[in-house]
């Protein structure tokens, strides 16, 4: 059975008939089109000016706080405890509240916020470089966080053709003082 129309959806250029449960608008979508019409969908940003500025910096302020070295009371002296807290975009997300993928979008969408997970970048390696030279986090972490995460490598010559050129050179020189020894040459 189809119900019968009982008018038409109020929003301009839709003509969808109304039934007798709807009162206005045919759909949801139309509803919200014609009451907030700037909104393309989902949920409002959570996004403010100060996470730009202001919570990043109360936030490396408590990574700071976190690597500080906790002292444990024994019978005759203490023990010190280190702790390794490194910033990162997820810790971040997770300090303001949204996921890291938020970050990601905000950085896409608001210049000021790109430039402060730049800066977040930055103070990631910072911290790697100095805590990592005194001893807070692991040095093979350490190197992998700086190589992937920043670009930074250690140069090593270990190639298959400086090794084969050095096998040869060495083979050469070997022959080389056999013949010596066989023609007493250089003696």
């Amino acid at each position: 059975m189809i119900p019968s129309p009982f008018g038409v959806c109020t929003r301009p250029g839709c003509e969808n008939l109304l039934t007798r449960s709807q009162g206005k608008y045919c759909s949801h979508a139309c509803r919200n089109r014609v009451l907030s019409p700037g909104n393309k969908g989902g949920a409002p940003t959570k996004y403010r000016p100060e996470f730009a500025k202001q919570k990043l910096d109360e936030y490396a302020s408590l990574c700071e706080k976190r690597n500080e070295p906790t002292l444990v009371p024994t019978k005759s002296s203490y023990i010190v405890i280190k702790r390794a807290h490194l910033p990162s975009q997820e810790g971040y997300a997770d300090f303001i509240g949204v996921k890291a993928r938020t970050l990601r979008n905000w950085g896409d969408t608001h210049l000021d916020f790109a430039e402060a997970l730049d800066r977040l970048h930055s103070i990631q390696l910072q911290f790697l470089i100095n805590y990592g030279l005194a001893s807070y986090y692991s040095t093979g972490i350490t190197m992998l966080l700086l190589a992937v995460n920043h670009g930074l490598f250690i140069k090593r010559e270990s190639s298959i053709e400086s090794k084969a050129l050095d096998i040869v050179k060495k083979f050469y020189e070997r022959v080389d003082e056999l013949e010596k020894e066989k023609y007493g040459l250089g003696q």
